[in-house]
């Protein structure tokens, strides 16, 4: 009788504990995309930056 009442309340917290991990997750999640976001426009930005660099100095070489 005990050991069953036990297990309910374990399977409650149990529950609790992962309904709460999973709110913690998505909150981790939603920040991290939007820092992924940030990164993402930078990564682009630099890839940009660098192709065109590259470019003007292949233009350069090209035309001396």
């Amino acid at each position: 009788m005990l050991a069953s009442v036990l297990l309910v309340s374990d399977h409650r917290l149990v529950f609790g504990l992962l309904i709460l991990l999973f709110m913690m997750h998505i909150q981790a999640v939603m920040n991290g995309y939007q820092l992924y976001k940030k990164i993402h426009l930078t990564h682009h930005l630099l890839r940009l930056i660098i192709t065109i660099s590259l470019l003007l100095l292949v233009f350069k070489g090209m035309k001396s």
